[in-house]
């Protein structure tokens, strides 16, 4: 396993809370065309405080095996990352967030904290391209 999922869920003292943090470096592939990620002539950085930040926040759950949440996280991740296709008997096994903190940050002064229920009830209309299909009960 890989040292973190030791550390949220197979070590004798282990934690299952994990933060995932999203840059909006990440939006167009480089910190150099985002001009908040920008410092200067030729340094880019992506915790600059103007680069913004994204941090979800909250307890780690294992899906458990075979049930229609795993199936259909599974193929959600397999049609972004067809690679993941080939991981069963690995000891391979997906993974949620149950959320109970978010925050954001895109200047200097410190974080804005957002209540859940503005994240979770945001109205997001998906073309049907981005959202996989699910089908059948596995990978």
């Amino acid at each position: 396993l890989d040292a973190s999922m030791i550390d949220l869920f197979a070590s004798a003292d282990a934690k299952p809370r994990a933060s995932f943090t999203l840059t909006e470096a990440q939006l167009t592939g480089t910190s150099a065309s985002v001009p908040g990620c920008v410092i200067g002539d030729g340094f880019n950085d992506p915790e600059n405080p103007p680069c913004g930040r994204f941090v979800l926040t909250g307890k780690t759950v294992k899906l458990a095996a075979n049930t229609t949440e795993e199936n259909m996280a599974l193929k959600a991740l397999v049609a972004r990352h067809p690679s993941f296709s080939q991981y069963e008997g690995l000891g391979f096994y997906v993974v949620k967030m149950e959320v109970d903190s978010l925050w954001f940050i895109d200047g200097y002064g410190g974080a804005d904290y957002m209540k859940l229920s503005d994240y979770f009830g945001a109205n997001l209309l998906l073309p049907p391209s981005h959202i996989p299909e699910v089908v059948g009960s596995g990978p």
